[in-house]
């Protein structure tokens, strides 16, 4: 699980020294693009980026939504299923404290 995760660290990195060129992974795939972006809408706002910002970052959510919509209702039907669940679950954990009172 470490090595998943520090594998995921060095490759989001850029995987460049740390006086390197700026043609690491994460920067050409993820960075270099929304500042492409975000330079277009500044000067469709006449150099406003500000509004180039909020406008990028609506973007991104409009695009990560139903991904969103999809957690959310996985969420509410883990909900259910576990409401479902309670009685049986109290009644093993009485049964449980009931055995383990004995001892």
């Amino acid at each position: 699980m470490w090595f998943l995760l520090l594998s995921l660290i060095f490759v989001l990195s850029g995987c460049q020294s740390a006086g390197g060129s700026q043609d690491g992974l994460f920067n050409t795939y993820f960075v270099q693009p929304l500042i492409s972006v975000m330079d277009y809408f500044a000067e469709l706002f006449h150099g406003n980026y500000g509004l180039s910002i909020i406008l990028v970052t609506i973007l991104i959510r409009f695009a990560v939504l139903p991904l969103t919509v999809k957690q959310t209702k996985s969420s509410q039907a883990m909900k259910g299923k576990m409401e479902q669940l309670k009685p049986e679950m109290e009644a093993i954990q009485a049964k449980l404290n009931k055995t383990s009172g004995s001892y």
